[in-house]
């Protein structure tokens, strides 16, 4: 597994004007500014994690490049003085089979599910936005697995790619 930490900014409504989110891609990383509710999201970056993977932090480094990056298509610019909060989370990736060190960005963000031990169903990879998938997935791959006294089917839910 490959730990690569996404950071968040949340800024107030009224400091962006408009209604539509963006998306963009930027050198490292996907950038969005998505409103939510009467604030704005702003995220994320890509970035190598060897720590704690208990406590991820958003660092100085990653909120000066989350505000350098928007600052490039935003109208009025954003300073820390904007932000009301930060939260930062890991992504589980699948790192290559290689010993080299593969930098975050570059890794597959596709999921597998497997069976490491009998009656044990785990999931490795992913991301966040696809996990219904994931769990359809999961769901299927456990449906043969099951116990005799549980009355599950496979998942009904068509597939989502």
């Amino acid at each position: 597994m490959l730990a690569s930490k996404g950071v968040h900014i949340v800024v107030p409504r009224d400091r962006i004007r408009g209604n539509p989110g963006l998306i963009m891609q930027t050198p490292k990383s996907v950038l969005f500014v998505i409103p939510w509710s009467r604030y704005w999201v702003i995220g994320t970056t890509d970035t190598p994690w060897n720590e704690d993977l208990v406590n991820p932090v958003a660092t100085s480094t990653d909120i000066d490049y989350v505000l350098e990056e928007a600052n490039k298509v935003l109208i009025h610019p954003l300073s820390r003085a904007d932000i009301i909060g930060t939260w930062a989370g890991l992504r589980p990736l699948l790192q290559p089979g290689t010993k080299e060190s593969t930098h975050s960005a570059k890794v597959s963000r596709e999921h597998i599910v497997a069976s490491p031990l009998p009656g044990l169903v785990s999931i490795a990879g992913g991301k966040l936005t696809t996990y219904r998938a994931i769990a359809r997935d999961a769901v299927d791959f456990a449906h043969p697995l099951r116990s005799p006294k549980l009355r599950t089917g496979p998942s009904a839910a068509p597939p989502v790619r």
